[in-house]
């Protein structure tokens, strides 16, 4: 199995997790996946920007909003980065933010992000 192999493993295993609250478990996959993400072509940015947007995902469950702000921002940067190829990843980023500010009552914000989200959304039929 090649690295791109090992990452989708763990991610779809941190995936199961998740889908099983079990956050604290689907981040350590999440984080078994930062060792074989790669680091030089778009498929790894793509990758990072996956662990990013799910690890955060995972912390907003957990409660931790605002740390799961910063991991998802870090994965909207890369999305709008890779443009057209990662379009729904930035969709999943403008959701995830919403549900992030809406939990800590900033709602101006939560509206922008589900508003960008709706769009792409939209946008990608």
């Amino acid at each position: 199995c090649d690295r791109q192999g090992q990452f989708e493993i763990c991610l779809e295993l941190g995936n199961c997790h998740q889908k099983l609250s079990k956050y604290t478990e689907a981040m350590e996959f999440y984080k078994q996946c930062k060792a074989v993400a790669g680091d030089s072509d778009n498929q790894a940015e793509e990758n990072w920007g996956i662990i990013n947007l799910n690890l955060g995902i995972c912390y907003f469950y957990k409660g931790q909003s605002s740390t799961a702000i910063g991991l998802i921002t870090e994965a909207l940067v890369i999305s709008e980065k890779l443009g057209q190829v990662a379009r729904g990843m930035l969709g999943g980023c403008h959701n995830s933010l919403g549900g992030c500010h809406q939990s800590l009552g900033e709602y101006l914000e939560a509206t922008q992000q589900f508003q960008h989200a709706c769009a792409i959304a939209k946008e990608l039929g």
